[in-house]
């Protein structure tokens, strides 16, 4: 037995909630119903009972109802998911039919679409050869960009050939004025790398120069130094040579005056000698003081020559005894 204040047997869902105002009769009907009835109180457990048991029924009714638009809900769904399915089902055939038929005029379209963006992006291409900065480019960079130019210019431009011709010549006349700029820039700047290299190797020749020629005065000055030093050398050994020789003239000529005394006294003894002897004696006399100057170091020649000097009576206060 159904516990609804709502008699759900004799409701369909159509009649709920597809006739217009359907829902608003039903929800009416009990209200109606349930203020109409008479309300036990709250006194009695029985009476709060009752009171709960009509609140319960009130809530089933609105199940039962909920129930019922849900139940017819999930109808329309499956019935909508189907109308989709054809709906699908007949957009995709007949699509596919429409691209059948059309599919030589779409392919058609589509060359015609790849020729003219082709001949669109040769010629953007062609802009974009001759737009860049004259500063930043080098000539063999920029005679690429003509050699691609020239490539391009070569194509069979169809209907765009007059506006390819413009486009093409206005490029060609940038890129070869930027070729001179380039050329002519870069020629100055070989140029000045020329003269700087000229500039430092001239700089590096003149110190070059500069060490050469301090090293040669330096060298001469030592030069000069060493041959001074040795001058005074040689004129320091001469003056001690010559004062060494000085001293042993002098004592050669005090060991000769002696000898000469002696020879003297002995000439004196044998001053009765034979005269023919008195050569021989001189002779003899000579020989030994040239002997005695040689033991005193005197050279052979010089001391020959000093005993031949004394003997000629030519060295003043010096005589030889015979």
């Amino acid at each position: 037995m159904s516990t609804a204040l709502v008699n759900i047997d004799v409701l369909t869902p159509e009649k709920v909630f597809a006739s217009t105002g359907s829902v608003e009769e039903v929800i009416c009907k009990l209200e109606n119903d349930v203020r109409a009835m008479e309300k036990p109180g709250i006194d009695t457990k029985a009476a709060r009972d009752e009171l709960a048991s009509l609140a319960y029924k009130i809530t089933r009714s609105k199940t039962a109802l909920d129930d019922m638009g849900k139940e017819y809900v999930a109808e329309l769904k499956k019935k909508a998911g189907e109308v989709d399915e054809k709906r699908r089902l007949i957009r995709s055939r007949i699509d596919a039919l429409k691209e059948e038929v059309r599919k030589p005029l779409t392919d058609w379209e589509d060359a015609e679409k790849a020729r003219t963006d082709a001949h669109d992006e040769a010629m953007a291409e062609i802009l974009g050869l001759s737009e860049f900065s004259v500063l930043s480019e080098s000539s063999d960079a920029i005679k690429q960009r003509i050699a691609r130019v020239a490539a391009l210019a070569g194509r069979d431009w169809e209907e765009y050939a007059d506006k390819a011709a413009v486009t093409i010549e206005d490029a060609q006349a940038r890129l070869t004025n930027a070729l001179t700029i380039a050329t002519k820039r870069e020629d100055e700047a070989a140029e000045l790398v020329r003269l700087r290299a000229e500039a430092a190797e001239r700089a590096q020749k003149d110190r070059e120069d500069a060490i050469a020629r301090e090293a040669a005065d330096k060298a001469r000055k030592e030069a000069e130094a060493r041959n001074a030093a040795a001058v005074a050398e040689i004129m320091r050994r001469a003056e001690a040579e010559k004062a060494e020789a000085n001293q042993r003239a002098h004592e050669a000529t005090a060991k000769l005056s002696e000898a000469l005394h002696e020879q003297q006294q002995t000439r004196q003894r044998t001053t009765a000698a034979a005269g023919g002897k008195a050569s021989a004696h001189r002779a003899k006399i000579n020989r030994s003081a040239m002997e005695a100057f040689m033991k005193c170091g005197i050279a052979d020649a010089d001391a020959k020559q000093v005993v031949t000097l004394i003997a000629q009576g030519k060295i003043p206060a010096v005589t030889i005894n015979y």
